[in-house]
């Protein structure tokens, strides 16, 4: 139980210089003797837990997908259409999500700015197979004007990364629910 709470404690102290170095220096100027000397672990230390500096952004970003992914296995994937501000959105898996990389804001943020982080590609990825089983499942999004699903699809798409972008960047990010009901009220906009 010892070792595994020193090896919890180790990997978070790896997290948050990561977080810091490449908050300061990016990712690309960072190096594995950057991380443990701030970390104040030695370098055998690190390479017990990653091969190198890619191994451990590999390991961040698939942290996070993968819990996206189960969020979205796991809440509500209520209709977007049927989604209307206001509601009770606790169970939400869109919800769940921003309250998920609030809660990991600068991890998130760090690799959203890291332009050799997937994490961008891959939340597209992850996020269109919910948005594509929604518009498949119900018709075209429209209000006033019907767009065909390609351009509702895309159109939400961007949304949602944009607005999980622009938000962790900010200083000081909004709650998840005031994000949640600004990306509700941009769906309305169709």
């Amino acid at each position: 139980m010892a070792e595994n709470t020193k090896v919890q404690k180790t990997e978070k102290a790896i997290q948050m210089v990561f977080i810091e170095i490449a908050s300061k220096k990016g990712f690309n100027k960072m190096s594995v003797k950057d991380i443990t000397e701030v970390a104040h672990i030695s370098r055998g230390t690190f390479y017990l837990h990653y091969l190198d500096k890619f191994d451990l952004l590999d390991h961040y970003e698939n942290d996070l997908l993968n819990d996206i992914v189960e969020l979205f296995g796991k809440y509500s994937k209520s209709s977007l259409k049927k989604a209307l501000p206001n509601k009770d959105y606790t169970n939400n898996a869109f919800f769940q999500m921003f309250s998920y990389l609030y809660k990991h804001k600068q991890l998130t943020s760090v690799l959203l700015r890291n332009p050799d982080s997937i994490i961008k590609t891959r939340m597209k990825e992850i996020i269109d197979m919910e948005i594509k089983s929604d518009l498949t499942n119900h018709t075209k999004i429209s209000i006033e004007l019907t767009i065909s699903n390609d351009y509702a699809e895309e159109i939400i798409l961007q949304n949602v990364l944009s607005i999980i972008t622009f938000w962790l960047q900010k200083s000081h990010p909004e709650k998840p629910d005031i994000v949640y009901q600004i990306f509700l009220n941009c769906l309305f906009q169709f």
